[in-house]
Order: C-alpha cells, then structure tokens, then sequence
C-alpha cells in the first residue's frame, strides 16, 4: 500500500489543509485527526506539513510490518506480546 501527503483547500477551518492518503485518495483517519487538533491548537502552516510528512514516512515504515494494518491503528500493535497475556512483556 502507498501513502502521500496531499493540500486540500476545500475543509473547514479547524482542519489541517495538510492530509495524509492512500494510494485510493482514502484519507488515514488516525494521522488526519492528530493534524486537525494540531491545527485547531495553533500550529503554523509549515509545521502542520512537518508533522505530515513524518506521520506519512511512519505509515510507510509501519504499513511494511508484517501483520500490521495501518488504516486501523492501535497500540496493541507496538506490543505483540500484550495481545496474547494481556500485560506488557519486556
């Protein structure tokens, strides 16, 4: 699966005109909120497309993990072991 980061012009104004998509033009709800509350909090136009950037180059690095679907983000999936006992497994 492939990700970019598109400029839309046409949402509202406590969005992020910054937005991070699939291949499809779907957007990846999870990085897209995250930019929407960076947005209504303040943050400069640049930094918004920094911080879309780098949450675009980690859904790539994360989507080439085995077992990992990156559309569906939690965070059960940076601890595999937790899954099968429940608790944190060093």
């Amino acid at each position: 699966m492939t990700f970019r980061t598109v400029r839309r012009a046409d949402l509202s104004a406590g969005s992020s005109s910054f937005r991070v998509v699939d291949q499809d033009g779907r957007e990846l709800e999870w990085i897209n909120r995250f930019l929407d509350m960076q947005c209504v909090r303040g943050l400069a136009p640049l930094s918004l497309r920094a911080c879309a950037n780098n949450l675009l180059h980690f859904a790539r690095w994360w989507s080439r993990r085995p077992g990992v679907d990156v559309t569906r983000f939690t965070a059960d999936q940076f601890w595999p072991g937790r899954r099968r006992t429940g608790r944190l497994i060093p």
